[in-house]
């Protein structure tokens, strides 16, 4: 425990569009009296590693991370581990996840079967936890912020968000799979996000212009329309809460649509095809903030591989 001592300082770094779901975990960190967030960056760099962290606390499995988590085991910094164990498929990601994982010195699983994957993989149970959903654990709070696309509300539509498979023969496969689904179905009204910034998005983007280009009689309501990458998370999670499907390869497919009774849920391609779902759904954020808080400042200094 911590009471009656200086607070632990606790690094959080973050890039991309997916990561902006720790609001709740942040929120908790702050009113926490033995903790202090000390960053939350989207330009990281080496320096950002002071002698003084506690904890680096990694909810990333992007390329862009790996270096200052490199960074930070060398310089014996305890790393801590969101969404560890979770798997996917045909993306850089899974493998850049694992890699995480093999140098942080703990482990907080989004379920139990990822947990008893990393002790199948070597892992001390001791240093692998079950906390959970994080996503959605201020939903409510979130969604009063969203702001409606235009005729979202009137019309039936269809949510798109398709990421490139990034070491798959042809990474915007999954963004013609999405193509033939709503051709076939002739949507009423779509509503395209911007993938994230992965090689290859621009050709997914030009797929769907494609379909919106060509086939404007589809729409007899209104026409396909884009939701820009940096839009506000409260407007995607608006958008998702009103759609009928949500055609996607995005783990969001994982982490917060299921909160949306409503909303039928159709993957397309590989990426995150294998990701369970969090059990608990919620809760997640003070199980980490209670982890954080009492867990001893220790490294990971081997594994116990099981051969």
């Amino acid at each position: 425990m911590t009471s009656n001592m200086t607070p632990r300082r606790i690094l959080m770094v973050s890039q991309s569009r997916s990561e902006r779901y720790t609001n709740a975990l942040e929120a908790k960190i702050n009113a926490s009296d033995k903790l202090e967030l000390d960053h939350y960056l989207y330009t990281p760099n080496h320096n950002d590693l002071s002698n003084d962290i506690d904890l680096f606390l990694v909810h990333s499995d992007r390329r862009e991370i790996l270096p200052i988590v490199v960074e930070a085991f060398y310089r014996n910094i305890p790393i801590v581990q969101l969404f560890a164990g979770a798997v996917g498929q045909g993306t850089h990601d899974d493998l850049a996840r694992h890699a995480i994982t093999r140098m942080a010195s703990y482990m907080f699983c989004g379920s139990a079967v990822e947990r008893s994957r990393l002790i199948r993989w070597g892992e001390d149970h001791k240093r692998c936890f079950v906390t959970g959903g994080l996503h959605m654990d201020n939903a409510d709070t979130i969604l009063a912020q969203g702001k409606p696309v235009w005729s979202m509300q009137v019309y039936p539509y269809d949510l798109v968000l398709v990421n490139p498979e990034t070491m798959e023969d042809n990474p915007s496969l999954a963004a013609v799979e999405a193509f033939n689904l709503l051709m076939k179905d002739k949507s009423q009204g779509v509503i395209f996000c911007e993938p994230n910034e992965d090689p290859n998005r621009k050709e997914i983007i030009d797929i769907f212009d494609t379909y919106r280009g060509n086939y404007p009689g589809i729409w007899t309501k209104f026409p396909g329309i884009w939701m820009k990458s940096d839009a506000p998370r409260a407007d995607f999670l608006y958008a998702l809460s009103h759609c009928r499907r949500f055609i996607t390869n995005s783990s969001s497919a994982i982490y917060e649509a299921p909160y949306f009774t409503n909303v039928e849920v159709i993957m397309v391609g590989k990426r995150n095809r294998d990701r369970a779902k969090p059990d608990p759904f919620t809760g997640g954020s003070e199980k980490v903030v209670r982890l954080l808080e009492e867990l001893p400042l220790t490294l990971k200094t081997s594994l116990k591989y099981c051969w």
